[in-house]
């Protein structure tokens, strides 16, 4: 856990670590340079399991990150922001799920919402799809994740350049070399009050979109990565100039038989779910080419449509 002038959530935070049902484990926090009471109020325990590293001067959140990293001994790793919440047996199933499946390197997991307008956030525990998601969206949770301890043997670190999304930066360095998985369980309480760093995370957004779409083929220049950026993003009408290019992305997608890899079940889930939005937000030719699309999937890509649908 790292932690920045966290006074008023660390407490709730650090109990629900300590009040996990495995109780073996290795608690390390670290105190960016607060300038509030964090790190008095995570020194009021005095359970040995903690172990405080205080900073002298602020790094920001990659390096701390990294820091931790570098100091954690056990054979996983597990992250929690200071605002949110591991449920009681959080640890317990990951660590009994990465221990019975060897292949899995990252693990994360579905997670609860407070102060957000969407009560739940449930992936699909596909892994072909959460691996060709990375395309469009990082479509996992940081406080769920718990990965084997390789970081610091291999040199696999966060980008300390990245001030913000360097965990989504992280995974896309990561899957082309580590198994990510999904445990269908809600394991961690979100607190969508810091929500904000979303919102600061754009303006970093168009570089690693800009790294997806040209390691499948497809070049775009800034403002039009602004444009499908934004068709990602967003559920609003799109005028004709727009609905042309995001019409264009899709079909150089198709051209290249994005996603890859996915299994012939997928019936290409994300690139029509894409499709199915750009019929509804088009105006023009580029809504009718989107209706062909769909309507090419016929029932059985409505279906997979339908049946695994991300929220």
């Amino acid at each position: 856990m790292i932690a920045r002038n966290a006074e008023s959530t660390i407490g709730a935070a650090v109990e629900s670590v300590l009040g996990q049902t495995m109780t073996q484990f290795e608690f390390l926090v670290y105190d960016d340079a607060s300038e509030d009471e964090t790190a008095a109020r995570i020194e009021a325990y005095k359970d040995p399991r903690i172990r405080l590293i205080r900073g002298s001067a602020h790094q920001g959140i990659p390096a701390a990150r990294n820091i931790l990293l570098r100091e954690a001994r056990g054979n996983y790793v597990a992250w929690l922001d200071a605002d949110d919440l591991a449920f009681p047996q959080r640890l317990e199933r990951q660590w009994n799920y990465l221990e019975e499946h060897s292949e899995t390197d990252l693990l994360f997991s579905w997670i609860a919402v407070r102060n957000g307008s969407v009560p739940v956030v449930k992936m699909p525990a596909n892994r072909q799809l959460l691996h060709a998601w990375l395309m469009f969206r990082n479509p996992f949770a940081h406080s769920s994740l718990m990965a084997r301890n390789f970081f610091a043997v291999e040199g696999l670190f966060y980008d300390e350049t990245m001030v913000r999304a360097q965990d989504y930066e992280l995974y896309l360095r990561l899957a082309t070399v580590k198994q990510f998985d999904l445990i269908p369980e809600i394991l961690v309480s979100y607190d969508a009050r810091s929500g904000a760093a979303e919102q600061m995370a754009l303006p970093f957004l168009p570089k690693l979109l800009n790294r997806n779409l040209e390691a499948a083929g497809v070049a775009l220049n800034q403002e039009e990565l602004t444009v499908f950026l934004n068709f990602l993003r967003l559920n609003k009408l799109l005028h004709r100039e727009a609905s042309c290019l995001v019409c264009r992305v899709l079909n150089d997608l198709s051209a290249v038989h994005w996603p890859i890899p996915s299994s012939a079940s997928d019936q290409r889930h994300l690139l029509l779910r894409q499709w199915f939005r750009l019929m509804h937000l088009a105006t023009g030719s580029s809504k009718r080419a989107a209706l062909w699309n769909v309507l090419m999937a016929g029932p059985m890509g409505w279906w997979g449509l339908w049946w695994k649908r991300v929220r």
